[in-house]
């Protein structure tokens, strides 16, 4: 088995969230090759979980080092999927944080496998016969959540955050581990970059523009979807939660708009696009600008595609369609990759999926909509954001504006 790099995801969450349930039965319906993360960790230590608990600090980041050095030297061509913590709750209401910056440098991915924290707390109660408040639940949560999304970021780690639903979730460890071109934001990036470097070239400035409440006044998903005989391809509740707005739930809806026979689908894109309207002026004026308009969007791409040849609109699209996956971390990945290749980046989003986005280029420009309420109540749990944020310039699409400082 030499030369084999075999991919290592953890899915990482809360006790009692039910990480070691989920990935057994993932294990019933796709190749992966499980680690449990605390009985092989105690295995390793030579201690029992109750003692394990008890070592000191330093006694417990060694076996954790082990561990991942167990991790490394595990040659298989199954994807290694292993269940992990990245923090525990103390009673005093702190935390002990469990990994390391080796963890991320070890996992290809980390999922974090949401849960609702009433359900949380009644687990506990009836595994550990432990009562914990729901608000020291929910301090843990943000706590874990925010954790691991800011050390993947820092690591370039995949990160998503996902549910228990075995059926998308083997899909999506699928392709993860064949580095899905149409899935990871660096490969969707090499793509486009392939195909327009040479038009790229022709300036030095760069304005990624969301589409849909952006250049537009509907949003080209909830439209498509409007209609009956596409209706039940939704998923319910994909996006309740707008801080999971992410790369599984967008892999989740382009799944099932695969199930769409491809006529009915390209039938139902051209019904929408005569219904979507643009902002003329916004429109106009950054056709007027002395750059490079790349319209990048969740949005389905025929839609725009069509939209943009009615209206003559000379913008480069990256797009969601029957394959690609868009998401916010893809938008965040494009203006920082276009940035390092030297160019001047602007941004123009309208709601939480583009934030990513605006943090990452020269100059960010949020479009104020109803979003914007829970985008200040996201901000809110995450002060590092929040003080980004603070640069960022808010613009109205609907009437003739001037990015121009």
């Amino acid at each position: 088995m030499k030369n084999i790099k075999t991919t290592k995801i953890v899915i990482c969450s809360l006790s009692c969230a039910g990480k070691t349930t989920l990935i057994k039965r993932l294990q019933d319906v796709c190749d992966i090759e499980a680690v449990e993360g605390a009985k092989t960790l105690q295995k390793i230590a030579n201690v029992s979980k109750e003692a394990f608990k008890d070592l000191d600090r330093d006694s417990k980041q060694k076996a954790r080092a082990r561990f991942l050095d167990y991790l490394k030297n595990l040659k298989t061509p199954k994807t290694l999927v292993v269940d992990g913590h990245y923090s525990f709750w103390r009673e005093n209401g702190d935390f002990e944080i469990a990994m390391s910056d080796e963890d991320f440098r070890t996992y290809d991915a980390v999922l974090f496998l949401d849960i609702d924290t009433e359900e949380l707390q009644k687990r506990i109660l009836q595994r550990d016969k432990k009562h914990i408040e729901r608000e020291s639940l929910r301090c843990w949560y943000e706590f874990e959540l925010l954790g691991l999304q800011q050390q993947c970021q820092k690591h370039n780690t995949f990160f998503s955050v996902i549910n228990d639903d075995v059926y998308f979730l083997a899909r999506f460890i699928e392709s993860l581990a064949t580095k899905d071109p149409y899935l990871l934001p660096h490969k969707v990036f090499e793509r486009f970059y392939t195909q327009y470097h040479k038009t790229l070239q022709k300036h030095k400035k760069i304005f990624l523009v969301d589409c849909d409440g952006t250049l537009t006044k509907q949003d080209s998903v909830k439209e498509f979807y409007k209609h009956k005989e596409v209706s039940h391809y939704i998923i319910p509740n994909a996006f309740c939660n707008h801080r999971f707005y992410g790369f599984y739930q967008f892999f989740c809806l382009t799944q099932r708009r695969l199930e769409i026979e491809e006529s009915l689908f390209l039938s139902i894109c051209q019904k929408v696009y005569h219904h979507i309207a643009l902002y003329p002026k916004f429109v106009r004026f950054l056709c007027e600008q002395e750059a490079t308009i790349v319209a990048i969007t969740a949005g389905i791409r025929p839609i725009y595609h069509l939209l943009f040849a009615q209206h003559n609109i000379p913008f480069l699209l990256v797009s969601n369609d029957r394959q690609s996956v868009v998401s916010q971390e893809t938008k965040a990945y494009f203006a920082k990759a276009l940035r390092e290749l030297g160019y001047e980046v602007l941004a123009i989003g309208n709601g939480i999926v583009d934030i990513p986005m605006l943090l990452n280029a020269e100059r960010g420009f949020l479009v104020d909509s109803p979003d914007r309420e829970r985008i200040d109540a996201w901000l809110r749990l995450d002060r590092d954001r929040q003080e980004q944020f603070a640069n960022i310039e808010i613009i109205n699409a609907n009437t003739a504006i001037t990015l121009e400082r």
